[in-house]
């Protein structure tokens, strides 16, 4: 394969846009690509991606920069991977997090077998984190902007999957591409807003569980941490740990949804105090920047994408599960949502939240 030619996954937004440009810059051969996932119109989304606008879009800018474009039809195996997993999860009581799947089943996954397609050794992406090598091994950095920092949706990544992938804009601030995006001529794609929505949710997630598997979900109980029934609630794929709003049901005091039982469909509710979270499992644990440990160490830990890493003590049980011991409790936990840690600015590894201990 051609190491000076690269599969640059552009999805019609600031970001990757001039993440192609500068790849041509640097003096690579730049093969445009843009995943079909949704067939909505983005017209009145502009904070979604990888709909029929965007494809435009991205084919404009590729035809401004003069390299070839490709538009993948994946909305089948998108269906299938992402869109039917995070169906399940919710009706499992969990929470899920479909970009974070997304980036590892399929930009870095369908989109590598692409690449490999059409003689390219590397995929690049818009990502702002930063790769480099310790000890023989690629590592993940925090980007440079800190308010963008993507690491956290990318401890998924192989050894083989990172030694093929580029992070142009890892040294850049997002201002700073903005300015880019315009000194190049991508006016259309410059002033457009981060993509922050689930690419095929348009609006509320619960709504959107209705409309497509609410005949499904049954109702069930509130219940108290003795037990105690409180109420009727509408199904728990329409909870997620830590929720206070929505409930459906008044109480004198603050009350949060504390945990969640898929089993006996029952939404357990309490105060904040009961929120709190001192341990978690993770488990299906891929370690990044160092080999597997086998005793326990310090780290941070990052549990939600806009969530500031925390204090931590893990302890391994095997090489896939951990059990992460927060220093001060937490009230966030959420099984399903991804657990990633991280020593000072490095992605040490990440797996998903099993269950709070």
């Amino acid at each position: 394969m051609d190491k000076k030619k690269v599969l640059c996954a552009m999805s019609g937004g600031v970001d990757s846009s001039v993440c192609a440009y500068l790849l041509k810059e640097m003096g690579y051969e730049v093969i445009g690509v843009t995943m079909k996932t949704w067939a909505r119109d983005t017209s009145k989304a502009e904070r979604s991606c990888c709909g029929i606008d965007d494809i435009d879009d991205a084919r404009r800018v590729a035809a401004k920069l003069d390299i070839p474009y490709i538009a993948l039809d994946m909305e089948e195996i998108f269906r299938e991977t992402i869109i039917e997993d995070f169906q399940s999860e919710y009706l499992k009581g969990r929470t899920p997090n479909p970009c974070i799947r997304c980036n590892y089943k399929l930009k870095f996954g369908y989109l590598m077998d692409k690449a490999n397609e059409l003689g390219a050794f590397y995929v690049a992406t818009g990502h702002y984190a930063r790769l480099e090598k310790i000890d023989g091994r690629y590592a993940i950095r925090m980007g440079e902007d800190a308010n963008k920092d993507q690491s956290y949706v990318l401890y998924n990544l192989t050894q083989e999957q990172l030694e093929r992938t580029l992070f142009p804009l890892a040294d850049f601030e997002k201002d700073r591409i903005r300015e880019i995006a315009f000194e190049q001529g991508f006016k259309r794609v410059a002033n457009k807003p981060d993509s922050q929505e689930i690419c095929f949710v348009p609006d509320d997630y619960r709504d959107y569980l209705k409309n497509s598997v609410g005949k499904t979900i049954k109702k069930g109980t509130f219940v108290d941490h003795n037990g105690k029934v409180l109420g009727k609630h509408e199904g728990i794929p329409f909870y997620t740990i830590g929720q206070r709003k929505g409930l459906g049901i008044s109480f004198p005091e603050k009350t949060y949804v504390t945990s969640i039982d898929a089993n006996t469909n029952e939404v357990r509710l309490g105060s904040k105090e009961q929120l709190g979270c001192s341990s978690m499992k993770v488990e299906g644990f891929n370690w990044v920047t160092y080999k597997p440990r086998k005793t326990s160490f310090c780290a941070k830990v990052q549990i939600r994408y806009n969530q500031k890493p925390v204090d931590c003590m893990v302890f391994p049980e095997n090489e896939k599960d951990i059990i992460i011991k927060f220093i001060e409790p937490q009230n966030a936990v959420a099984p399903g949502q991804s657990a990633v840690l991280y020593d000072n600015d490095l992605v040490i590894g990440g797996g998903l939240i099993q269950e709070r201990l």
